[in-house]
């Protein structure tokens, strides 16, 4: 008959056991999606577990994104579908089936998915509204109810949805002013929670919490980019990443418990890495000898079997133009 000792010591290493499995779950039921650009020509969208394992070539069949060279991706809410922007808003499948345009009139930059899976937020030039400089847009998934959001004379960057979906986070550029703003959907009551000058920094990328709770975003300061979190009212600036390497392009895992980003921590080439929000457990996620940026968040269970990458396909060689330094990630 087994000691009372013997039963405790079974027991605790049972549930450690336990334990370790379920942290093994939870590290592995993400996968961060990717854009590489492929020369000058090209771009294809990558993703890979949040422990560094199973590299997919998810979209290599979406000629759209591929020929295009997109410069936006966004994954929708029940990681069953990509939207980018190219020479237009498209959505696609994953396995790169059903590809279809939802709108063109212009050029377009930056697309997040609303958090219910109905709207697209996008930045675009509309040829109809007679703007150059960019401003922000929403539309239904479908194609309908075109919205101008943003009206004025400030380029914008990068929307971010809020959790209810009432309100939009974006970057503005002014007069050598740039910052994050806060937005209802219905283009009222703009709100400018940061901003900074050229001559001390600036801001750039939002990310809006699942939850609601935070704002993550770049702040370039003393020549080096960091990731900051600030509350949607402007408060409990926070940062989060430090060192001598840019970390750009920050994005929220759907549980919230981790972001994902691009740095050139260990090399000349960008990589993705992940986060805790406190600015623990930091950890490169790919390791490869090209630039990758502009990370989105999928749900492992909900993906379908996609392509493995195959031997001779290749991530891209080159770094994307894009504005003050955030798209290329």
């Amino acid at each position: 008959m087994m000691k009372p000792k013997d039963i405790f010591a079974l027991c605790t290493a049972l549930l450690l056991v336990m334990l370790s499995h379920s942290s093994g779950l939870a590290q592995s039921q993400f996968r961060i999606v990717f854009l590489a650009e492929i020369g000058q020509d090209s771009t294809q969208a990558w993703s890979i577990k949040t422990d560094g394992t199973d590299l997919q070539q998810v979209t290599d069949t979406i000629r759209e994104l591929q020929e295009r060279n997109a410069s936006g991706i966004a994954c929708s809410p029940d990681s069953t579908q990509v939207a980018f922007t190219a020479n237009g808003l498209y959505i696609s499948n994953l396995e790169g089936s059903n590809v279809r345009l939802v709108n063109r009139e212009g050029l377009y930059d930056w697309v997040d998915w609303s958090p219910q899976g109905g709207k697209l937020a996008f930045i675009g030039s509309l040829i109809r509204d007679g703007d150059s400089m960019g401003e922000l847009y929403t539309i239904n998934t479908d194609g309908s109810d075109l919205l101008r959001v943003t009206t004025n004379s400030t380029a914008d960057y990068h929307p971010s949805w809020s959790a209810n979906e009432q309100s939009i986070a974006y970057w503005y550029y002014e007069n050598g002013n740039t910052g994050i703003a806060v937005v209802n959907a219905d283009g009222s009551n703009p709100i400018r929670i940061t901003s900074m000058t050229d001559a001390i920094g600036s801001d750039a990328s939002p990310s809006w919490s699942p939850n609601g709770d935070w704002i993550a975003f770049s702040r370039k300061s003393n020549g080096t980019y960091h990731l900051y979190k600030i509350r949607p009212d402007g408060s409990d600036l926070t940062q989060i990443t430090r060192g001598d390497a840019d970390d750009m392009l920050p994005q929220w895992s759907p549980d919230a418990q981790l972001l994902s980003f691009s740095s050139r921590r260990n090399g000349d080439n960008r990589q993705i890495y992940t986060v805790k929000p406190d600015g623990t457990a930091l950890q490169q996620i790919t390791n490869r000898p090209e630039d990758l940026f502009n990370a989105c968040w999928l749900t492992e269970s909900s993906v379908p079997p996609p392509t493995p990458a195959s031997a001779t396909a290749t991530p891209p060689s080159s770094e994307p133009d894009g504005a003050a330094d955030q798209r290329d990630g």
